[in-house]
């Protein structure tokens, strides 16, 4: 037979095949990592490419906004009656437009520019020129209002009080540009501001060309904007206001989505890089695969190995978890036929043997449980039967039959019995729901106490809720055919617990004053016609609960008076 040391030695050699799959693991979370790291870098390629596109479209206007080509200087530093200057001086938007719009088409044709603005030396726009139907576009500044956006109007304004080119993306009726612009002078004076702008589409056809990306922009406010793949537009825009790279499928491709944003006024740009990057997602899913597979097969092979080597040698411990699991919920008809000397079979043996001991302590406290409380039998069993007196706090509840010893006249000693059997099933069931322990059958009478043997805060409540309940259903309820009354005296004060009586005879009980006190209380219910009576000790200790003074009264028994409360109504 295999002992449990070459058991536990074969099970080792299991953990250390998982122990070799967790380095695997390790790899693979490794790779992911430099994943990431590699991720990381291609956005900043790509940020990186970004602004090199973006300043080379500064440049070539800035250099076109000084220089008509090298060597010659722009015609905005021509200086004549018929120049660019003089016609802006004027305020003349047709001197303007027939100064100016050769210039733009110019620059247009070698895609310098795509918009052209002029203003004059109180911002307002002399010239506003477009690709498009430019001799529509070309009218007085009033009705140019709708081409000039805020943008363009904050930028033309921070030029002319600086006195220095400014560049900067703006927007126009839903079009992004990238835009210089410039002040023109005229005796040392600011004559006007000039704005060349650049629409974002090229730029970002070049981003993509550069990058070996597709490219997308969105604006935080009108959504999107352009992209060089139209078809790849909704899978980016999926991306639109995340920060974070993520792998992207469409269809067979597989795309490294990043985003790189720039502010633009009070709102934002944001531009969505798609990189194909299908081919070397296939090689690394094939990768995972292959090795997912080779750790499934090493799994199943190790797995049943041990599954039949470890399903001999453990079948007395499966055996011996069954008997705990049905000894779990109360079922001891279960056990374990042990067969070997190993490890395992003892554990087997040690099993079997407690569920014996655990058959025979059930049956004695089974037995207890018949003619004392419960939790005073299990604390007996704990103490190996001696329960040592202790004076503690404790609230008395005396409750009595009213009338009993007239109906007992009625009925024969049978009935008597099954009245009584009935009746002191539901209260002994109300008593110890509110944590409440009976000590005595008194005939008809049965003493309880709250907080001995089991400390409870709340005892004076529980025992005036549990006064309350027993009153309710006694008045609802028959027993046996029978409607009964009775009568409950609460009291709470210093007793002592514990066994009483002879070596070989005990009984669990307590004594003090308050026990007399409470079985005087019940009896006095019948002077003051009450169902309860609650001495003033017991009321001190409980709050939020209303009750009616019934005064200051004499107990036979007690030199001085007691005040007693009975229930609210």
């Amino acid at each position: 037979n295999m002992t449990l040391r070459k058991k536990v030695l074969l099970i080792f050699l299991v953990a250390f095949v998982i122990f070799c799959s967790l380095i695997t693991a390790e790899i693979i979370l490794s790779s992911k990592l430099s994943q990431n790291r590699i991720f990381k870098a291609v956005l900043t390629g790509q940020t990186s490419t970004w602004r090199k596109v973006r300043e080379a479209t500064y440049e070539r206007m800035l250099f076109y906004a000084y220089d008509a080509k090298p060597g010659k200087p722009s015609v905005w530093r021509l200086r004549g009656r018929r120049s660019p200057v003089q016609a802006v001086l004027s305020g003349n938007p047709k001197k303007v437009k027939r100064a100016i719009l050769p210039l733009y088409k110019n620059l247009a044709k070698d895609a310098i520019l795509d918009m052209l603005w002029v203003f004059d030396s109180a911002d307002q726009p002399l010239f506003i020129s477009s690709e498009y139907n430019t001799e529509e576009n070309t009218k007085n500044s009033k009705e140019n209002n709708s081409l000039v956006s805020k943008s363009i109007l904050e930028v033309v304004t921070k030029t002319r009080e600086s006195k220095l080119a400014q560049k900067q993306f703006v927007t126009s009726n839903g079009v992004i540009y990238a835009t210089i612009t410039f002040p023109i002078f005229a005796n040392a004076r600011v004559a006007g501001t000039v704005v060349y702008g650049r629409k974002i589409n090229p730029l970002i056809k070049d981003l993509a060309i550069n990058t070996k990306s597709e490219v997308f922009v969105f604006h935080s406010k009108d959504g999107f904007i352009f992209g060089t793949k139209p078809k790849l537009s909704r899978l980016a825009e999926n991306r639109f206001g995340s920060d974070d790279y993520a792998l992207l499928e469409s269809g067979d491709n597989v795309f490294l989505a990043n985003s790189l944003k720039f502010p633009l006024r009070s709102e934002t740009v944001q531009l969505v890089f798609m990189l194909d990057m299908s081919n070397e997602y296939k090689k690394q899913r094939l990768y995972y695969l292959v090795t997912l597979a080779l750790v499934i097969l090493v799994a199943i092979v190790l797995t049943t190995v041990t599954n039949i080597l470890l399903k001999r040698g453990f079948t007395p411990l499966d055996r011996a978890i069954d008997v705990l699991n049905a000894l779990s919920t109360g079922d001891t008809s279960v056990d374990i036929e042990i067969k070997g000397n190993d490890e395992v079979s003892r554990i087997a043996s040690t099993v079997s043997s407690f569920r014996k001991s655990l058959i025979e302590r059930e049956k004695v406290r089974s037995l207890f449980g018949k003619y004392i409380p419960e939790s005073i039998a299990e604390q007996m069993l704990k103490e190996d039967g001696a329960l040592k007196p202790q004076t503690t706090e404790a609230t008395i509840f005396f409750v009595d039959l009213a009338g009993f010893t007239a109906m007992s006249e009625r009925l024969n000693p049978q009935e008597i019995v099954e009245v009584l059997n009935d009746y002191f099933s539901e209260i002994v069931s109300i008593i110890e729901g509110h944590n409440g322990v009976i000590t005595q059958f008194q005939g008809d009478a049965v003493l309880a106490i709250f907080n001995v043997p089991i400390e409870d805060d709340f005892h004076a409540l529980n025992a005036i809720d549990t006064a309350r309940e027993i009153i309710d259903v006694v008045a609802k309820n028959e027993f046996c055919g029978h409607q009964l009354s009775c009568r409950i005296g609460i009291t709470t004060g210093d007793v002592v617990a514990g066994n009483v009586g002879a070596k070989d005879r005990l009984n669990y009980t307590v004594h003090g004053d308050i026990v007399n006190l409470a079985a005087r209380l019940e009896q006095l219910n019948k002077e003051f016609s009450t169902k309860v009576l609650i001495a003033a000790s017991t009321v001190e200790r409980v709050n939020n609960v209303k009750f009616d003074e019934i005064g200051n009264i004499s107990v036979r028994g007690k030199e001085e008076q007691v005040i007693v409360y009975t229930l609210s109504s």
